[in-house]
């Protein structure tokens, strides 16, 4: 499992250092954008991993993997988790 290490600064203008772990893995880069919105519904900060969403043509058709901060984890595979989406 790889943990990225990065800086964020939230709509709040915080900013924080925080290590993300991928917690799914979604089929394409659609999927993966519904998936993240559904958990940042739920108050759970999370992003699609930038390396999985590079397409030369828009939208990518590859897996992406769906990372939360460390501390969320447990709670994100929760929440996807009650919506059938298999969790990592």
């Amino acid at each position: 499992m790889r943990t990225v290490i990065c800086t964020t600064i939230w709509p709040c203008g915080k900013i924080a250092s925080m290590k993300w772990t991928p917690i799914a893995t979604a089929p394409d880069q659609l999927v993966a954008e519904m998936w993240r919105d559904m958990l940042i519904q739920e108050g759970i900060p999370a992003r699609i991993d930038a390396t999985d969403a590079v397409s030369f043509l828009g939208v990518s058709s590859l897996p992406c993997r769906v990372l939360v901060p460390e501390d969320h984890a447990e709670r994100g595979r929760e929440v996807l988790s009650a919506h059938n989406i298999p969790v990592q």
